[in-house]
């Protein structure tokens, strides 16, 4: 009977371990493809998720040779307790892709306004409409500049944040 209860629950444990690392996969696939933030950046972020995914295979190890029922529920326990990181995890990656994607989006609009500017200066506008149009775009060009800003600091907050209490940290409480 002691036997058939370890079993069933080193089988719930570690699927809910598969299950986790199968999701920290997903999000190393998600940060790898992230265009716009640092190389320094991305590189702390898939150590971070790197050490989950070893710190989860560990766990599943001793999960899997756990034999006591008292040891093998304190390892349970451990996959929600020790790995609240993982919580925090995803919502912080899907943070990171919107900043990501506000960034390409600043960028894409910068080009535009400085080949609006390079085709005002070659068309050679009379001097009232130019001084205009030239004031619009260095204003987009300044919004523009501190949307960047903003987003990029989204970046470094959310590449900074401890996660170490999970989402606790994300939620405030």
């Amino acid at each position: 009977v002691v036997s058939e209860r370890v079993s069933k629950l080193q089988a719930k444990a570690v699927a809910e371990i598969d299950r986790r690392i199968g999701i920290l996969n997903e999000l190393l696939t998600k940060v790898n493809g992230l265009t716009m933030i640092s190389v320094e950046s991305k590189t702390a972020l898939v150590g971070e998720i790197n050490t989950a995914i070893v710190g989860l295979t560990t766990l599943k190890s001793q999960v899997s040779a756990a034999s006591e029922i008292a040891v093998l529920r304190a390892s349970v326990k451990a996959i929600s307790d020790n790995y609240k990181v993982f919580g925090a995890m995803y919502p912080r990656v899907r943070l990171l892709i919107l900043a990501d994607m506000q960034l390409a989006r600043v960028a894409a609009t910068m080009e535009i306004v400085a080949k609006l500017k390079s085709q005002m200066a070659a068309i050679n506008m009379q001097a009232e409409q130019a001084e205009g149009l030239a004031k619009s775009l260095n204003s987009a060009s300044t919004q523009l500049g501190l949307i960047r800003d903003r987003a990029n600091g989204v970046v470094t907050n959310l590449v900074g944040m401890d996660v170490s209490k999970g989402l606790s940290i994300v939620t405030g409480k």
